[in-house]
């Protein structure tokens, strides 16, 4: 005998032609309350409650069309392509951040010049070093020997020297940067958002932070130093998105000229001074690599050949 469903799951799961008539309902019921100014009425509340649980029945439903289509998408070739190569996510990544950040830097060095603002000069010549930051990380994907063993040494090779190079490039982004924070500081300079685009820039500067965070930890996880140097980069550029994001708030929201000197004079140098430890890092450890990966490669040519009998 089949058992009957339980009653909490046939008032969330409906049919479909319940749902769709339940949603109808509570839009007129809320139409009615509201056009007629009957906002404290007591049938406004049965209306509330009503559209309440109208509400969670589309999201009882949605969920499960959400994981159908997910899947469905996820089904298809070129999404299992894009999920399953780093490298072309790392190549169309870097490639929509260069063209970012040159249209970036074009724009801020003609404000530069047309204004003679010395902020917008430290902006251009931020752009500039990450654009050719981001070349140089970008060239060593493209220029990349095929995956192999035999060319395991040579990929190696050539991946630390495009790490370390973008070490050696972060220091001068690290002085664009602290250029940028000084005039913050002194000059009481920041960027401004109109209305509620803040919110949003904030949401997004944070999912960008996280984001940037933890795919440098896991890039380094990888060996692959030519990803290293790519997340690492955009851990850089995250940074300073958070840096513009709280002079920004600081503007938008109050506070004395003290407070918010005080606030970015802080926040300035561990941005400028985390940048500069990652750009030392970058640059020593790559040096560093590059030696033992010379060595390990002298050692395995200098080696006699094996005879197989």
């Amino acid at each position: 005998m089949k058992r009957p469903e339980p009653l909490l799951r046939r008032l969330l799961f409906p049919g479909g032609g319940w749902a769709a008539l339940a949603a109808f309902a509570a839009v007129a019921s809320l139409w009615t309350v509201f056009s007629n100014g009957w906002e404290d009425a007591p049938a406004a509340r049965a209306a509330y409650a009503f559209s309440a649980y109208a509400l969670v029945v589309a999201i009882c439903r949605a969920v499960p069309a959400a994981r159908r289509a997910k899947t469905a998408v996820y089904g298809l070739p070129p999404v299992r392509r894009w999920r399953a190569d780093a490298a072309l996510r790392a190549l169309v990544s870097l490639r929509a951040g260069l063209c970012v950040n040159l249209c970036f830097a074009a724009c801020k060095l003609y404000a530069g010049i047309r204004f003679r603002s010395p902020w917008f000069g430290a902006a251009a010549v931020y752009y500039t070093v990450l654009s050719t930051m981001r070349f140089a990380v970008l060239r060593g994907v493209r220029n990349a020997p095929p995956a192999g063993p035999s060319a395991a040494p040579v990929r190696q090779m050539r991946g630390l020297r495009v790490y370390r190079r973008c070490g050696v490039l972060m220091f001068a982004l690290n002085l664009a940067m602290t250029a940028i924070a000084a005039q913050m500081v002194w000059q009481n300079r920041a960027y401004r958002y109109p209305g509620t685009l803040i919110y949003a820039s904030a949401a997004y500067t944070f999912y960008c932070f996280g984001s940037a965070a933890a795919s440098a930890v896991k890039a380094h996880r990888m060996h692959d130093p030519v990803h290293a140097a790519a997340k690492m980069l955009g851990l850089a550029g995250a940074l300073m998105s958070v840096l513009t994001l709280q002079t920004a708030m600081l503007a938008q929201f109050g506070g004395d000229a003290a407070m918010r000197r005080t606030m970015n004079a802080v926040t300035g140098a561990c941005v400028c001074s985390l940048v500069f430890c990652m750009a030392a890092f970058m640059a020593v450890r790559g040096n560093i690599l590059l030696r033992r990966a010379a060595r390990q490669n002298a050692a395995a040519s200098a080696a006699p050949p094996s005879i197989h009998f």
